[in-house]
């Protein structure tokens, strides 16, 4: 009985940690502020706010993900142990961005193929853009589309991501209205 009672105390511990998702019911609850950012997010998504991070979905992460990013400099990128400047070229931020999708075990990320990358602007400030794809263990196809800049404050990285077939191109415009909406503070 004890043992049972230790399990269910920890599954609940594990949950907490976990944090929780919040269902975007109307134009009340799409607009989301922290001390780093303000955006708009769709309505009838799912919201999961974590200290550091937004991650934003409508039919569940495996299907379609936005992920947004804010990180002190002596964190950016935690998997490759690098960190970020103010200065950085948006090349540079744009490589330690790929080395950390690489460095992932989850999700068939080492297998990521680099499309495009270049120069762009998120909220006003020169970043970069990186549109990629990478094929699960199961053999799902999924493309990436990743934006990314440095300043005073730290690095911040919102990205999209969802099976290359139907999903993809189906939610995109709504990432984009994420990203257009997008302000650093």
């Amino acid at each position: 009985m004890k043992r049972l009672i230790v399990i269910s105390l920890i599954s609940l511990l594990l949950a907490a940690c976990a944090g929780q998702w919040t269902y975007v019911r109307d134009e009340d609850s799409r607009h989301i502020s922290s001390g780093r950012y303000d955006l708009t997010v769709p309505a009838r998504w799912v919201v999961l706010q974590k200290s550091d991070s937004l991650v934003v979905s409508r039919d569940g992460p495996e299907l379609q993900k936005i992920v947004l990013h804010t990180r002190p400099h002596a964190k950016a990128f935690p998997r490759i142990k690098q960190s970020s400047s103010a200065d950085m070229l948006p090349s540079d931020l744009g490589a330690h961005f790929i080395a950390e999708l690489h460095a992932e075990d989850a999700q068939g990320l080492p297998s990521l193929k680099v499309d495009k990358e270049g120069p762009a602007r998120l909220d006003g400030r020169e970043g970069f853009r990186i549109e990629a794809h990478y094929d699960t263990a199961d053999g799902v196809r999924y493309r990436l589309l990743a934006y990314g800049v440095a300043d005073d404050k730290g690095y911040v990285d919102l990205f999209y991501t969802a099976p290359a077939i139907h999903y993809y191109a189906r939610n995109l415009a709504d990432f984009e209205a994420v990203r257009d909406s997008l302000k650093l503070h």
